[in-house]
């Protein structure tokens, strides 16, 4: 075990709606190692990293568990279906690099969602930039999806921001945290979902952009026919007054790629660096 500086976050929604489930998340999987951490081998290391993986089908699982570069250096959080809600047909996935520490890593399954959602939660220990050590809390996460499910959005964000903020001093929680990451698809399709975003405290990751069409995650790859957006994001918090969590060159990817003829994912993935700077 280490305990890293920083490290590579990765959040991407697979596409559990279209056909050929296994062959595109082998397809996305290969795209991963070879292409984004450059890992050209099984045996060759990513580094300290985080992959956050949306949508995974239940019969996908397996080919997560049996990949050998997987294997080899993740842990993989849940192993399977039955800790999503109502052992659901899909749902999120966490890999974390095996060099990291793991505190701890549960899952929040909300009260408030008509589509099984759920956020998984892993507390891992980074060092900062003076040499201090910190827990760090990574929350993957895919907010509701229905047009008109904008409140239930609002409701699981603000799950998901408190258990960043929560202290020692409230009964039954988690220890104090020194501020963290929550990322995934935010299927931000309301006016209001920057505002939002900023109410609770939370900072998004993607600077402000000269083009908005550089940030958008999705409608260019298949899927229903709606707006160009951006749902996917990478969302920080610190606690009041601390300069700690910063996620930087945060960037596209999975751009234009395709299996066969399919396309892999109908969105785009985020990546981008972590790191702890008190």
């Amino acid at each position: 075990m280490s305990t890293p500086k920083s490290l590579i976050i990765v959040t991407w929604n697979i596409d559990y709606h279209e056909h050929y489930v296994t062959q595109r998340l082998n397809a996305a999987l290969e795209y991963l190692q070879k292409d984004v951490f450059e890992c050209l081998k099984d045996s060759d290391s990513p580094g300290p990293c985080c992959i956050l993986l949306q949508e995974v089908q239940t019969r996908a699982l397996r080919e997560i568990r049996s990949n050998e570069w997987i294997r080899r250096h993740f842990i993989m959080t849940p192993i399977d279906n039955t800790k999503w809600p109502h052992s659901f047909e899909n749902g999120n996935i966490t890999l974390i690099e095996k060099s990291i520490l793991i505190h701890d890593a549960y899952i929040l399954k909300y009260g408030m969602t008509d589509m099984a959602r759920s956020a998984i939660i892993v507390d891992i220990r980074m060092l900062s930039r003076l040499g201090s050590q910190r827990r760090i809390r990574i929350i993957n996460t895919q907010l509701e999806g229905n047009l008109d499910g904008g409140e239930f959005r609002r409701q699981q964000l603000m799950e998901c921001a408190k258990l960043l903020k929560r202290t020692k001093s409230q009964q039954n929680l988690a220890p104090a945290q020194s501020g963290g990451i929550i990322a995934g698809d935010m299927n931000a399709l309301d006016a209001d979902a920057d505002e939002v975003v900023r109410s609770f405290g939370l900072v998004d990751a993607v600077v402000p952009l000269k083009d908005e069409s550089e940030g958008h995650t999705w409608g260019y790859q298949g899927g229903m026919h709606c707006r160009k957006a951006r749902l996917d994001k990478i969302l920080n918090y610190t606690p009041d007054g601390k300069k700690r969590v910063r996620v930087s060159d945060v960037r596209r990817i999975g751009i234009g790629l395709r299996w066969n003829g399919h396309w892999i994912s109908d969105h785009f993935g985020l990546i981008g660096t972590v790191g702890v700077l008190a």
